[in-house]
């Protein structure tokens, strides 16, 4: 792999830095030291060039910030506790609240019960907090782009996650519903 591959690699891994560069907010001296002790790279130059090429690209962020947080501040947070998620090969019937998700080779059933099936894992009293947003949310690229990186960089780990319509959903264990609650809290989702 070419640095400029190598460059390029890190950060479309990166979508903040990629965010920063589109708007020319960030110090490309700086981002480039940071990317050549992270990879190695031994030749500045050449680690410049790549960034000044990658930050020319034509844009990928259809949306501004300001329409994603629109859409966020007029979404709210419905929250239901003692979930389960069964990740099994068979598909539960005659449940009150069961969600199945089938991926062809395993499903994901998430019911208010224990279920008594053959299971691969089964993840017990976890929480399910789900963003319920407008229905422009559908017109607004990025919006659940910008959640998923917000709940990584606040080192929240999703169990499981799936979306409905304008709906996100969000599985999470109980250590983390407070810190994920905390952080919609500051976007203004309520």
């Amino acid at each position: 792999m070419s640095t400029a591959q190598r460059v390029f690699a890190w950060i479309s891994e990166h979508p903040y830095v990629m965010y920063g560069l589109r708007k020319r907010l960030i110090n490309y001296s700086s981002l480039c030291r940071l990317i050549q002790k992270e990879l190695g790279i031994k030749n500045f130059d050449a680690v410049l060039a790549a960034v000044r090429r990658h930050a020319e690209k034509p844009t990928v962020l259809a949306s501004t910030g300001k329409e994603i947080m629109d859409v966020l501040r007029k979404s709210f947070l419905e929250v239901r506790t003692g979930i389960t998620v069964t990740i099994t090969k068979t598909r539960p019937r005659d449940h009150q609240f069961l969600h199945l998700i089938s991926s062809g080779t395993f499903s994901v059933v998430i019911s208010d019960k224990e279920l008594d099936i053959d299971a691969i894992k089964t993840h017990t009293g976890v929480v399910e907090v789900r963003v319920k947003s407008p229905p422009e949310l559908e017109k607004v690229p990025g919006v659940v782009a910008y959640l998923y990186n917000a709940v990584a960089e606040a080192g929240i780990n999703i169990i499981e996650t799936y979306s409905c319509y304008s709906d996100t959903i969000f599985i999470v264990s109980k250590k983390d519903f407070t810190a994920l609650v905390a952080l919609f809290d500051r976007m203004g989702i309520r």
